[in-house]
């Protein structure tokens, strides 16, 4: 399991920068947990436990292609070059495409929960945030993203 994101961090004299991050893990699934009754056999449960083991992370203040290449000899020791399969966990953001493409162009993508569900919610990108899928300038207050398009000429919501 990989997973990569950018975290914006205070700065001295109060700016703020994006300290880019990755983690990786070796996630197991355990058997059925085995429930055990004082006096008796164990009793075979239905839920089975998935656990990620041997985590390291690697951060660094530096633009996305540097991160990659500092990244290599941490992600090489940690097994993401040589794991059978990898799974990247990600928000979607561009630049981390572009860090799975380096380090592991076969890895399965999994767009995080949160936003996922923020571009279900939102996939014209026209809370500001900048975001949607719509392309383009997506700040309302600009007039931007696809949905202000629509309403601006006259055929659409």
């Amino acid at each position: 399991m990989m997973r990569v994101d950018g975290a914006m961090v205070a700065w001295v004299g109060g700016s703020w920068v994006e300290v880019k991050s990755r983690v990786v893990g070796r996630v197991e699934a355990s058997e059925p947990n085995r429930k055990r009754t004082a006096g008796t056999e164990p009793k075979t449960g239905t839920k089975r436990v998935v656990v990620t083991r041997e985590v390291s992370s690697f951060s660094r203040l530096t633009d996305a292609e540097s991160l990659g290449r500092l990244a290599m000899w941490e992600t090489d020791r940690s097994g993401v070059t040589t794991a059978r399969r990898v799974a990247a966990i990600t928000d979607g953001a561009e630049w981390i495409q572009g860090f799975i493409d380096y380090h592991r162009p076969d890895a399965v993508r999994i767009l995080d929960f949160p936003h996922a569900a923020q571009r279900v919610s939102d996939p014209f990108g026209d809370t500001g945030r900048g975001e949607g899928v719509g392309g383009g300038a997506t700040d309302p207050a600009e007039g931007g993203g696809a949905r202000a398009a629509f309403v601006r000429d006259g055929s659409g919501v």
